[in-house]
């Protein structure tokens, strides 16, 4: 279901707000918004300023880069704006346990449609309802740092750094593990290191204990999620295409539990 033009030029305006405060708040550049552009189907579309750099691949960054640390920097100054930024401009504002109520909601979605392994929607249930791992203070996120999103300075015989995000639109108050999810599903625990070491430096306050657990189980829940909107939009097609994916997660999980409980195993 695609959304009306309405909505989509009422969260163009919230971006365009959140925008215009985070440029006189960070030190890395944003899309700033420069103009309004009439849509086919009615209403307008924001016209962002250009950003000169290159695109960040995840999975090609490396222990004790500078791409790497840049990340883990980059995303602790987000994290460390006072959540008020987000408030003014109208984004969502989320508590801990608001948040750990919304996932358990999407969990129970999931189930209803039938199409998740049982052992996957156990071992997300027992995670989601251990509210000691779901203490955290909630920070200004990005919402999606992923592929497209992470922009460089250009390589010009330096090594690259990270200069900033683009695609703000699912910015929130929420968890910061939210910003992570995607760095823990494609890097070695090398780089990872570098990364949180970096962020942990950065950060005004001490990172909590459960950061990267739930960030796991963030990039792990956005396939149920993917799979239920297709659901949702009765596209049965693409929602089997996901319920695929979530049995091959099943098994794999299933088989890192099993070797880790063998003693001896490597």
């Amino acid at each position: 279901m695609e959304a009306a033009p309405e909505t989509v030029e009422a969260d163009a305006w919230v971006t365009e707000a959140l925008l215009g405060l985070l440029a006189r708040r960070l030190t890395t550049p944003v899309p700033t918004v420069k103009g309004w552009t009439a849509l086919p189907e009615g209403g307008r579309a924001a016209v962002h300023a250009y950003l000169t750099g290159q695109l960040v691949d995840l999975a090609g960054l490396t222990a004790g880069s500078r791409l790497a640390a840049g990340l883990g920097r980059a995303l602790a100054q987000l994290h460390n704006l006072d959540a008020a930024v987000y408030e003014e401009a109208g984004v969502p504002v989320y508590d801990a346990e608001a948040y750990r109520v919304r996932r358990l909601a999407d969990l129970d979605r999931a189930a209803a449609t039938g199409r998740v392994p049982t052992g996957l929607l156990g071992r997300w249930e027992s995670v989601l309802e251990d509210v000691s791992r779901w203490r955290f203070q909630p920070v200004p996120t990005h919402g999606a740092i992923g592929p497209g999103t992470i922009l460089a300075s250009p390589d010009d015989g330096d090594e690259p750094d990270v200069k900033g995000f683009l695609g703000w639109e699912s910015a929130q108050v929420a968890d910061p593990a939210d910003d992570l999810a995607a760095v823990v599903s494609v890097v070695d625990e090398a780089t990872l290191d570098t990364v949180m070491e970096a962020y942990a430096h950065t950060r005004v306050q001490r990172p909590d204990a459960h950061l990267i657990e739930r960030a796991r189980l963030v990039d792990e829940m956005r396939l149920v999620q993917a799979m239920t909107a297709a659901v949702a939009a009765d596209d049965d097609v693409t929602a089997e295409r996901y319920a695929a994916r979530l049995r091959r997660l099943d098994d794999e999980l299933a088989t890192e539990d099993d070797s880790s409980a063998r003693p001896g195993v490597v």
